[in-house]
């Protein structure tokens, strides 16, 4: 494997990204788009709210993704399952909880990982879109 890119981080980043089938930034943080699933971003937009037959409906859609994504998916339905019990309030109350934990000095890289992609799929359930400059990378999943 050769590379024929720019000597610059970002030139960088975006080749090992594209090989490694990763999200990372320059920081080492995730991209917004990381962990967000294109077909599950569309059946969440396509109703107001999380109910019992939502989460049915995320199942049925998460069932039906490859294998690459079903980790992804199965973040998706968790969080489908929980707005759907404690209510949609839930959404903003954890966006908050995990930013604070995303900033404690205390976490794990990879625990900052799963936090990340869970932070970046409640993003999705608060009807958030995906940055225009990281919509690109969700493609490639």
């Amino acid at each position: 494997m050769n590379y024929e890119d720019g000597h610059e981080l970002e030139s960088f980043i975006t080749f090992l990204n594209a090989k490694a089938g990763t999200f990372r930034t320059s920081s080492g943080t995730l991209k917004p788009s990381a962990g967000r699933v294109k077909e599950l971003d569309e059946v969440i937009n396509s109703v107001p709210t999380v109910n019992a037959d939502f989460v049915a409906k995320i199942k049925e859609s998460a069932e039906k993704l490859a294998e690459n994504l079903q980790a992804f998916a199965k973040i998706y339905v968790t969080v489908a399952e929980k707005i759907a019990s404690k209510g949609a309030t839930y959404i903003e109350t954890e966006l908050t909880r995990l930013s604070n934990v995303l900033h404690s000095a205390s976490v794990t890289p990879e625990r900052k990982t799963d936090l990340m992609l869970k932070y970046n799929v409640l993003k999705a359930y608060a009807k958030e879109e995906v940055p225009a400059e990281d919509a690109g990378d969700r493609e490639e999943l």
